[in-house]
């Protein structure tokens, strides 16, 4: 569908890293564990920048709580080692995916893109998060690499690592300490740490290809993958590009999602309380957004005229006769004749919530709802970029670049409505909004129809950016140091089509007797249009094109979300103890 723009919402961030210097000390000697893989002695221990979980080159685990070097086969914090290959053989392919459905994570509700398209979330619809012990992103740390990664999305709560941006291809492994770890890196790791390590090289071509089609249509995910690398004596380079394709898959596609049914169950197993349309002779659909009703309402000063008012006709709702079939269970809204009766046209019937026989045939699920998405559809490009040189015996220079689009697309709809009193205008009035409806007595019912309009869709699309320039090595046989500077740049935009607010005032004013001949809407700049609200056309969201353009806009916003910092650390050890090594951290964050 084509984009436009109405209006522009521009919402820049720009994180700047605050200075500090950490110093750190530790116990003598390292505590005595069980585990349950023997440590090689020529283990070559990996150290993490920022993490608090790595493993060595023979698989051995290796924890690191702080920057001080030690070595530990295991942990007295809770891991879990995540090996992605395994996850893919469950068909599992995105990182999103591998991760959320980890048996660490399952316990805890994920945001996932179908979860972020259909409720208000942080990142904004499409992102993607990782949540641990149910408390939220916001209070799960995600590294990568060992260094934290900035954020991606849209909206205003941009917080979190959007896991759409690392394709799996590039992922080696994915470790996870459940314990909180508040005290090392602040508030937003108290439910956990996720280290998300990329491969440092892959020797020659490696191609990656996968489907996931569904036996029932919808919902297909298509991706291919590349990866080329070269190990040369003094460094490595590995050059790495990823698509993706998420398919939409709408409510309709799935019976269970197409009709949305309450599911009360007796203890014997047998539904209860679950309301049949008499019309279908199955379960009703319910629980959708109301649409094609008129609400009728008494307002104060009719009470105040008759005080003892009580009309069931009056404050009740109106439903018109879509399937052909109401008048075959329900009666008509008359007859009138009491003060402030509404009087309906022909193929209207009452329903309403007091009256379980009429509650059945209340319509709340339209085809617009059985179309919008489920899952949106979404299309991701990736180029990522690893590269290290040794330019002396002890010093390393390295690099790593990423970037990332995601496209994102869903459909949806939004309930219509407006606001009024009949018999504002005499018979035969061309702007009269609500022709056909009048009220006893000599004011006016106040009534408002209840339509619905497909013309609620929502696009977003992010770029991404994250550059890492550093070099480490060793000052000495115990010492070693590592300083490096790292960039990110999340650069999203959302376009929203939106219901002028000023041509709905319009209209209302038009229906309290304003009129609409020559008049243009202050801020859309749209020439007054003549719509019959109570028109089961209109009510259905059956519009035209004069009518889509007149009511329904597209604005635009933009978040920019920039984070940048630079860091130095040295660690190692000073001299020994009887009880062990005395190691020591210092570092600083610019």
């Amino acid at each position: 569908m084509k984009k436009g723009t109405a209006f522009t919402e521009r919402t820049s961030v720009r994180l700047y890293a605050s200075a500090g210097v950490t110093a750190l000390a530790v116990t003598l000697a390292t505590p005595a564990i069980a585990q349950d893989e023997p440590q090689e002695e020529d283990e070559e221990t990996v150290f993490l920048d920022d993490s608090v979980v790595s493993s060595s080159e023979e698989g051995s685990i290796v924890v690191t709580g702080s920057r001080i070097r030690r070595n530990e086969t295991t942990s007295a914090s809770p891991l879990t080692i995540i090996n992605p290959e395994l996850q893919r053989k469950q068909g599992l392919n995105s990182t999103a995916e591998i991760i959320q459905q980890s048996p660490i994570a399952n316990g805890s509700t994920q945001i996932t893109s179908s979860l972020s398209a259909n409720l208000i979330t942080n990142g904004g619809p499409g992102a993607q998060t990782i949540s641990l012990r149910g408390l939220g992103a916001e209070r799960t740390l995600v590294l990568l690499n060992s260094r934290r990664a900035g954020p991606a999305g849209t909206r205003g709560a941009v917080s979190s690592f959007d896991l759409n941006v690392l394709p799996s291809i590039i992922v080696e492994q994915v470790d996870i300490l459940k314990d909180g770890a508040s005290s090392i890196y602040g508030s937003d790791a108290v439910a956990g740490v996720v280290n998300i390590r990329t491969k440092r090289a892959t020797e020659g071509l490696e191609l990656d290809l996968f489907t996931s089609q569904p036996f029932d249509g919808g919902g297909e995910q298509y991706s291919f993958s590349a990866a080329w690398g070269k190990e040369f004596d003094r460094g490595h380079i590995m050059l790495a590009g990823d698509y993706f394709l998420q398919r939409e898959l709408e409510k309709g596609d799935r019976d269970y999602l197409a009709c949305e049914e309450d599911y009360v169950f007796s203890e014997d197993g047998s539904r209860r309380l679950d309301l049949i349309d008499p019309r279908t002779g199955s379960f009703r659909c319910g629980e959708g957004t109301a649409w094609g009703h008129v609400w009728t309402y008494s307002s104060d000063n009719l009470q105040d005229q008759d005080p003892n008012f009580v009309n069931p006709t009056f404050v009740s709702l109106l439903q018109f006769d879509y399937s052909g079939l109401l008048a075959n269970f329900l009666p008509g809204p008359g007859p009138a004749d009491s003060f402030g009766d509404v009087i309906a046209p022909d193929g209207w019937f009452v329903t309403g919530y007091e009256d379980p026989d009429a509650w059945r045939l209340f319509d709340a699920s339209h085809p617009f709802d059985r179309k919008s998405s489920a899952i949106p559809e979404t299309e991701r490009f990736t180029i990522y970029a690893d590269a290290s040189y040794e330019i002396t015996d002890g010093v390393e220079l390295y690099a790593e670049g990423l970037f990332n689009r995601r496209e994102t697309y869903i459909d949806f709809f939004s309930q219509f409505y407006n606001f009024g009193f009949t018999d504002s205008y005499a018979p035969g009035d061309p702007d009269d909004p609500f022709p056909g409806w009048s009220s006893f007595g000599a004011a006016g019912a106040f009534i408002s129809p209840t339509g619905i309009l497909d013309q609620y869709d929502r696009w977003v699309d992010v770029d991404y950016y994250r550059a890492v320039f550093g070099a480490r090595g060793s000052l000495t046989d115990r010492i070693d140091f590592d300083v490096h500077g790292q960039y990110s740049l999340s650069d999203g935009e959302y376009t929203l089509q939106q219901i002028f607010q000023d041509a709905i005032d319009q209209q209302t004013a038009r229906a309290f007797g304003a009129g609409c001949a020559g008049l243009v809407t202050p801020i859309s700049g749209r020439e007054c249009l003549q719509v019959n609200w109570v028109d089961p056309r209109v009510m259905a969201g059956l519009l035209t094109q004069e009518e889509i353009d007149y009511f329904i806009g597209e604005e635009t916003g933009v978040t920019e979300y920039e984070q940048m910092f630079a860091e130095a650390s040295i660690t190692g050890e000073l001299f020994d103890l009887p009880a062990g090594p005395l190691g020591f951290a210092l570092g600083a964050v610019i």
